[in-house]
């Protein structure tokens, strides 16, 4: 076979759940994992580690929103130096920028003021550029690697460069044991709960910390429709943040949340100071060639079990009239980002509040696409539409300065973005909800939901609940004791 590049090698099919654990002791590990593989949205799964080139700004860098705009700038710069032809027939990510953006990040362009950074402050973004990676398609059942070369530049340096890493990636697939405690100590909590302002709480059976009572979520609640009812929005999403002392290494945690509530935009992201690991049935952004997608959710019902029961809700969720206002909101104000960067008359709504079944939620969920401009990327279109609509509200700029105002603490890498944008210029990110935050010890999981003139606050806060109880049971289950214990 003539040397050709990237360098794609088939391989038999790995046990992704091994392969993980060999490398989470790598700089930058990231897992993009379809756990869920829903349709054609879950049909791929990547890994990868040990990037080339490393971009992270510490959370007190959004009080200069010069400093984010000239990494943003930078950032981009290098990355587009990078260029290189898709392969056909396997996966689309064959190398590229991966990591994330913490919501606040999206903050910096928008003139808006960022609600206060407590003791809990993770990155508030953080990437890898990775030459190397492991792809899967679970649809076909097939695995490669794929080593794109890069840093090196002349064909020559970058061909041998592409072999060697593929060899190393390739030794550690195949080793025969797996010391799976590498890079996966327990860290002890360094912070107590009052230095991020967290009180306990109960969550049905379950006990950890929050930066709300119940009675001041349902009082910020009624501040926002106050808002509503005065003019200044139609829709906003507001937000609560769950704690817990960590119970275990982030990778086993991981692997425990993907079992009790896989999704297709699952991820696992080591970024230095923090882990995101993320459950998230949300994809924010798609591009393949110049097609572009965003899918967003609003409306929610738990599902039970029961199939009967399961489909006497997903009726109530398609019939309500308060969900299926939030989803179109939402809809239309993704149709006008999309239109910033996308072709004229190229910008359209495919699905409208489709009922998704996932497994512990039914969802509504809408589609629109469009085509990129000639003269337009991924990175643009991440500039004109970050952070996603469905996680703000609307008017957009306005809903994220009533979060700010609202909300006691930042959001941090929830409500953010996580996922891929490739040499060839391919993308896919999710949106970063039912997602832990690992900092310090401690483990974050905020859950939020759309607030509109129609909401009941009582039901607003049960929906949070009903969102986060998956991913809070994996963060409490089993837990052994440590210095800052359940309230009894």
């Amino acid at each position: 076979m003539a040397d050709r590049l990237p360098l794609v090698i088939e391989i038999d099919r790995p046990d992704i759940v091994e392969l993980f654990r060999r490398l989470a002791g790598l700089p930058g590990c990231i897992w993009l994992d379809s756990a869920d593989p829903y349709e054609r949205l879950g049909r791929f799964s990547y890994l990868a580690a040990d990037p080339f080139a490393w971009f992270s700004l510490p959370a007190t860098a959004v009080q200069s929103r010069e400093t984010v705009r000239r990494f943003w700038c930078d950032l981009v710069k290098v990355c587009r130096d990078f260029r290189a032809e898709p392969e056909e027939n396997i996966p689309p990510f064959q190398g590229g920028l991966a990591g994330f953006f913490g919501y606040e990040f999206g903050l910096a362009f928008e003139q808006v003021s960022v609600a206060p950074w407590k003791a809990f402050a993770p990155p508030l973004c953080a990437f890898g550029l990775y030459d190397c990676i492991f792809t899967f398609d679970h649809q076909r059942n097939r695995a490669w690697i794929v080593s794109q070369g890069f840093p090196k530049r002349r064909f020559g340096e970058r061909f041998e460069h592409a072999r060697r890493r593929a060899e190393r990636f390739l030794a550690i697939a195949q080793q025969a044991n797996c010391d799976e405690a590498a890079g996966r100590d327990l860290e002890s909590p360094s912070l107590s709960p009052d230095a991020f302002g967290a009180v306990p709480i109960e969550v049905g059976e379950y006990q950890a910390y929050g930066n709300f009572t119940r009675d001041a979520y349902l009082d910020v609640i009624a501040k926002a429709i106050e808002y509503i009812r005065a003019g200044d929005i139609f829709q906003v999403n507001l937000a609560q943040q769950f704690f817990a002392p960590a119970r275990c290494d982030d990778v086993s945690f991981y692997l425990d949340l993907r079992t009790s509530n896989p999704a297709p935009f699952g991820a696992f992201f080591d970024a230095g100071s923090a882990r995101v690991m993320s459950s998230s049935p949300e994809l924010f952004l798609r591009v393949t060639g110049d097609h572009v997608e965003t899918r967003p959710i609003k409306g929610t019902r738990r599902r039970t079990g029961d199939p009967n029961r399961d489909q006497d809700l997903a009726g109530d969720l398609e019939s309500s009239e308060k969900d299926r206002a939030e989803n179109v909101m939402i809809v239309d104000l993704l149709r006008n980002d999309l239109s910033r960067v996308c072709l004229p008359d190229s910008v359209c709504v495919t699905e409208l509040c489709r009922i998704e079944p996932y497994a512990t939620v039914l969802q509504m969920v809408s589609a629109v696409e469009g085509r990129l401009r000639p003269n337009c990327d991924g990175f643009d279109l991440l500039a004109a539409s970050f952070p996603g609509g469905s996680i703000t509200g609307a008017p957009k700029v306005r809903a994220m300065e009533i979060i700010a105002e609202l909300e006691p603490n930042a959001r941090g890498p929830y409500c953010g973005s996580l996922g891929y944008l490739g040499f060839d210029g391919s993308a896919e990110w999710n949106i970063l909800i039912r997602t832990v935050t690992s900092f310090a010890g401690w483990w974050a999981a905020p859950a939020g939901g759309g607030i509109v003139v129609q909401s009941d606050p009582e039901l607003e806060y049960e929906e949070t609940l009903i969102k986060v109880r998956a991913v809070l049971e994996a963060m409490v289950a089993g837990r052994p004791g440590d210095r800052y214990p359940r309230p009894k």
